[in-house]
């Protein structure tokens, strides 16, 4: 089953049970060479949020901060489901986490080149 590292909303566990249909249980780990930042999105993951602005990743030098997370065992529909709610302004990349497993995390669409993306991923 694949495994999402996240840093946002959905360890949120209102969200997680809109998205996922109930709770995750999630692992701390952490992402190096990525910078976290806000940015203001209006969307309707806002409305549901019921916020505006939102952590986003950017790929970043080996010598910045590590990004605290939490990374959960998804099933693919879940995956799926975690695409549609992040959007258009998020892509989803595989990372190496600091334990040295693998996992997809979403960062900033502009910031990606698009064969970093996952092929079954929704291009918006």
């Amino acid at each position: 089953m694949p495994l999402l590292f996240t840093y946002g909303t959905l360890q949120r566990l209102d969200i997680q049970r809109h998205v996922f249909g109930g709770p995750l249980v999630g692992t701390p780990d952490e992402l190096h060479g990525h910078t976290r930042l806000e940015v203001e999105l209006i969307d309707d993951a806002a409305a549901l949020a019921g916020q505006t602005r939102y952590p986003m990743l950017r790929p970043a030098n080996a010598n910045a901060a590590p990004i605290a997370g939490l990374v959960y065992e998804l099933s693919e529909i879940q995956l799926q489901r975690a695409d549609h709610y992040e959007g258009p302004a998020y892509a989803r990349v595989r990372v190496v986490l600091r334990s040295g497993r693998e996992a997809w995390v979403y960062v900033d669409a502009q910031a990606v080149d698009a064969c970093q993306r996952p092929r079954n991923d929704r291009q918006t």
